[in-house]
């Protein structure tokens, strides 16, 4: 605890309060003319705090500082400890979280609160999934605080399933090169030393990020396998490294690099427009890429990450190939995220899944008698078993 004097800028004398909070840090209280305003602000500080810690009070009810206080230093904290997704979430933070949620304390964001910024993110035409990710990235914040002591509940967890948002999106509307004959198109019509990269995502299945982070070190063409190890923002997604084979139309194409590489190179592409080391290819720059030979194959537009990773799933699930093992080549930490391409597999549904709820549905034929065609009186009498008198 606290008390410091200082002086104001038209010369009087002003005592601001500060009490100890979780992690070692100091919070501001608010200030005082006298000091012994100051001790008695203090005091019920205190008081708090001890009532909030005997849980008589809740956290919120303690801390004063505001989300906008707090968010930026939780960011920093995420970027220290190497997680990937940092640079996203501090763009969240920034642009939707803090404008909202900025001069509110954590008490003052109650459900009913962040209905309301779902429904001005829509009226802002967000989309449903940039809305659902920004809430998340809230609730995740929330549940920190709790560990740190500073909240006691997560307002997006008290959220009914109904008012959170729901993204409209069908796994099975995705792009991807239909055929063979398309993905040789789009190698051919890519520049050369774009081909090995394309070759490796859409024969292998490496995110573009893990492609343009490959060295030949982590390539063993005897063994035929890639260690993928590493992405260019660091350390990989699921955080552990994982062996990819080397396809058969994979391996002439890395063959064919290996020896037209410099001795000493260690990327497997060339690092910048001007091979400075250090320095990495530009993910939009192969979007470019693959968006002129797209165009130049006449085929739909879609994007990198489409045309290879995606494509390699897809093609794998209709070559009838397990969903377990592309799962692990593509580092997946279950196979219900890989279960998105299970439509294609050929041979989904046996013969007895279409023979389910068989009915016979052809409408019934009358077949009308010869005394309703031609009449009672009428009928021949003399042809062999008629009626006779």
């Amino acid at each position: 605890m606290a008390i410091r004097k200082h002086r104001t800028k038209d010369g009087r004398t002003a005592y601001y309060i500060y009490v100890g909070v979780a992690g070692g840090r100091k919070e501001y209280v608010g200030k005082a003319a006298t000091k012994d305003a100051a001790r008695v602000l203090e005091r019920t500080a205190l008081d708090r705090l001890w009532k909030a810690r005997e849980g008589l009070l809740p956290p919120e009810e303690v801390h004063r500082q505001t989300f906008g206080q707090l968010a930026m230093p939780w960011i920093e904290r995420r970027r220290r400890r190497g997680l990937r997704s940092w640079r996203d979430d501090f763009y969240r933070v920034r642009r939707h979280l803090v404008p909202f949620f900025g001069d509110k304390r954590l008490g003052e964001i109650t459900p009913a609160v962040v209905k309301d910024f779902i429904q001005s993110r829509r009226d802002a035409r967000l989309s449903e999934q940039t809305i659902l990710l920004t809430v998340r990235l809230l609730g995740r914040f929330f549940r920190e605080a709790i560990e740190d002591g500073i909240a006691s509940r997560n307002p997006v967890a008290m959220l009914d399933k109904h008012s959170r948002p729901r993204p409209v999106h069908d796994n099975r509307t995705v792009p991807y090169l239909r055929t063979k004959e398309d993905i040789r198109a789009v190698y051919l019509a890519l520049d050369e030393e774009i081909r090995p990269l394309f070759a490796v995502g859409v024969f292998a299945g490496l995110r573009t990020g893990e492609v343009l982070a490959l060295e030949w070190d982590d390539i063993d063409l005897e063994k035929r396998v890639i260690h993928v190890r590493r992405s260019v923002d660091g350390p990989l997604k699921d955080k552990q490294s994982r062996i990819v084979p080397i396809t058969d139309s994979l391996l002439p194409v890395l063959h064919e690099r290996r020896r037209r590489s410099f001795p000493g190179r260690t990327l497997l592409v060339r690092p910048g427009p001007a091979g400075i080391p250090g320095r990495y290819k530009k993910e939009h720059t192969l979007g470019e890429h693959i968006r002129k030979a797209l165009e130049k194959c006449k085929l739909p537009r879609m994007t990198w990450y489409h045309c290879t990773r995606h494509t390699f799933a897809s093609h794998w699930a209709m070559d009838g190939r397990p969903i377990a093992r592309v799962a692990q080549i593509l580092g997946h930490s279950t196979t219900w995220v890989t279960e998105r391409y299970v439509h294609l597999v050929p041979g989904q549904f046996t013969r007895e899944d279409y023979a389910a709820v068989s009915v016979d549905l052809t409408p019934t034929r009358v077949v009308p008698l010869q005394s309703e065609q031609r009449g009672y009186n009428d009928v021949d009498t003399t042809s062999s078993g008629g009626i006779s008198s």
